[in-house]
């Protein structure tokens, strides 16, 4: 008998490689794993592009399999949650194992890593949902394991602000105090309360963040960090400006003194539309954004 003879394969390999093989059971798996549970139409909101029929018979297919559980909430309206059996637990072990090992093994030169720490898990999902299968993905659910996953390998971390352990802010001060130069987004689920100046991110949001706009917005980030530092603190200033402009009226930021301070601050370094355009295609989206008064790319 032949060394290529699939034969001394051990039909429990086929078997539990044919299901992980299928397209969507390990995302929904790993997706499982790393909640308490989700409605189906949670589900079809993080496995972007599924329709509900495929994403049904998947479901059917991983209970029937033993690997997940269908809990009925309540019956007016229907509602159902999906959550892990402990023998698809240990399958969702393997996942992990997988991806470690793919992000170990398998990165190139170009690869690029997001960071997501994200308190609310189900957002957290959503978030890796919108950028899987472009950047390498590390997820983290608070402060304390979010500083453990910084490293020069992370190209944007995106925060929370309001992290359990250890606070978003705080998180951030320690990437900017150990010399890490990746691009952060902030997420605000609330009105920022005046502690903006000393919080060195890139680009802040006011949550909920859109799907479109978190993509773009974590490829600016890549290409902004090669920018020139004063396009890139321009940049930042904006971002907080355009973060209080979002979250509070005119008459009220009329008399804000940590907003005509960032105002200032801003206008001081006296960036042109050239400054911005050299950074980078991506970059130059900021112009719109942050300098309405500037003519568009030639």
């Amino acid at each position: 008998m032949g060394p290529t003879d699939t034969s001394e394969v051990p039909p429990q390999l086929q078997a539990g490689a044919a299901l992980l093989g299928k397209k969507w059971h390990s995302q929904i798996i790993w997706h499982l794993l790393t909640t308490d549970g989700l409605s189906f139409s949670e589900l079809e909101e993080v496995l972007d592009g599924i329709s509900s029929k495929v994403l049904s018979d998947a479901l059917a297919e991983l209970r029937e399999r033993g690997v997940i559980n269908r809990t009925e909430l309540g019956h007016r309206p229907l509602r159902v949650r999906y959550t892990l059996t402990e023998r698809g637990a240990q399958l969702g072990t393997i996942i992990e194992s997988l991806a470690s090992w793919g992000e170990r093994y398998l990165a190139t030169d170009d690869d690029r890593t997001v960071l997501i720490a994200e308190s609310d898990s189900t957002t957290a999902q959503r978030y890796t949902s919108w950028l899987v299968g472009e950047y390498t993905i590390r997820l983290t659910t608070d402060g304390r394991e979010a500083l453990r996953e910084i490293d020069v390998g992370v190209d944007v971390a995106v925060l929370h602000r309001n992290l359990p352990a250890v606070s978003g802010r705080e998180v951030l001060s320690k990437i900017r105090a150990d010399g890490h130069n990746c691009g952060v987004l902030m997420v605000f689920d609330q009105q920022p309360d005046g502690d903006l100046d000393d919080m060195a991110f890139d680009e802040s949001r006011l949550g909920p963040v859109e799907r479109d706009d978190f993509r773009e917005t974590v490829a600016d980030l890549i290409e902004r960090v090669a920018a020139a530092d004063d396009v890139r603190q321009y940049l930042a200033l904006r971002a907080k400006i355009t973060l209080l402009e979002s979250a509070y009226p005119p008459d009220t930021l009329a008399t804000d003194a940590q907003y005509a301070e960032l105002t200032a601050q801003a206008d001081a370094l006296d960036i042109e539309p050239a400054d911005i355009q050299a950074a980078g295609p991506r970059a130059f989206r900021g112009i719109q954004q942050y300098a309405p008064d500037s003519a568009s790319p030639t």
